[in-house]
């Protein structure tokens, strides 16, 4: 099959699916090109000179124009890592610094040092028994 032929085929099916499900379905099947093709295979379609004249300019007015005219936009990478935030920059931090190596049981509790720690100071601040 020729590259014209190949086109011709995909402006026909393009301009069937606008007749059979709206101007909403191509642009979204066409969203999921890369912006290049997209925008590639919209020129092609309103360019085919196909013979359903009231379909293609409904394809011009509905599809190609607002696709062309649509400003680019970043690309959002999918399955990209996220970055992870420094240690020490996390949000809610706990009021307690634990001592180097001390282990937080779960995540946002407090560490048993600084349990500990304060348990102690509570301690010290109790009056004395007199002996």
């Amino acid at each position: 099959m020729s590259p014209a032929d190949a086109a011709w085929l995909m402006a026909g099916s393009i301009l069937e699916l606008l007749e059979i499900a709206g101007p909403g379905a191509v642009r979204e099947q066409l969203e999921e090109l890369p912006r290049s093709q997209r925008e590639d295979a919209v020129r092609a379609v309103r360019d085919s000179g196909y013979p359903a004249r009231e379909t293609l300019e409904d394809f011009r007015v509905l599809v190609a124009e607002p696709i062309l005219s649509a400003p680019s936009r970043p690309r959002t990478v999918r399955n990209a890592p996220r970055r992870r935030p420094r240690p020490g920059k996390r949000r809610g931090r706990l009021q307690h610094a634990c001592p180097p190596g001390a282990v937080r049981p779960l995540a946002g509790t407090a560490c048993a040092a600084g349990a500990a720690h304060r348990a102690a100071e509570a301690f010290q601040s109790l009056p004395g028994d007199g002996s």
